[in-house]
């Protein structure tokens, strides 16, 4: 399955940017986990290419989404808002909560239930930062959500790792 992780880096040039991101991820994943970059976007508006295989370019010329700062900061506002959870796990959810604790343990078939319980709660402290600036989420400055947790949708911040002059936005196509 592939999805989009966003990391955020200081850097001196796009290239730079995702070179030095893909090096950081060096020892993340296996033959069957892999990422590669599609390119970033930099705080001053321009954006470049990097690996034209990344299902997720930086810039894109045909007729499918276009990753402009708008279209990403949304993305992270509707991850922030839970959406995700309220849409396909919201019944899961509820039933494990209006279950008493001797219930749960005593009955085998909840597991999915269960299951969607744990992604939200994981959801719940992953992103306890970001979430209270969700409404005015900017991927630029705003805190990182489900950080180093490459196989879901959300925002690594590195900047403090490097010593470069801009901000960048780099898209990893992640295989998970």
């Amino acid at each position: 399955m592939h999805n989009l992780h966003l990391v955020r880096i200081k850097e001196t040039s796009h290239r730079e940017a995702c070179a030095s991101v893909l090096s950081y991820m060096e020892d993340w994943g296996t033959e069957n986990n892999w990422r590669c970059a599609g390119g970033s976007i930099c705080e001053d508006g321009t954006k470049e290419n990097y690996d034209d295989y990344a299902r997720w370019p930086a810039v894109y010329d045909g007729e499918a989404w276009e990753p402009t700062v708008k279209n990403i900061n949304q993305m992270c506002k509707n991850t922030l808002s839970g959406e995700k959870f309220t849409v396909t796990l919201l019944d899961a959810i509820e039933r494990v909560f209006n279950t008493r604790v001797e219930d749960l343990v005593n009955t085998s078939n909840n597991w999915a239930d269960l299951y969607a319980v744990e992604r939200y709660m994981n959801f719940l402290s992953r992103s306890e930062a970001a979430r209270k600036l969700r409404d005015t989420y900017d991927i630029f400055t705003s805190p990182g959500f489900y950080e180093y947790q490459y196989g879901e949708f959300g925002l690594t911040d590195i900047s403090d790792e490097e010593e470069g002059d801009k901000t960048y936005i780099v898209l990893i196509d992640m295989h998970t």
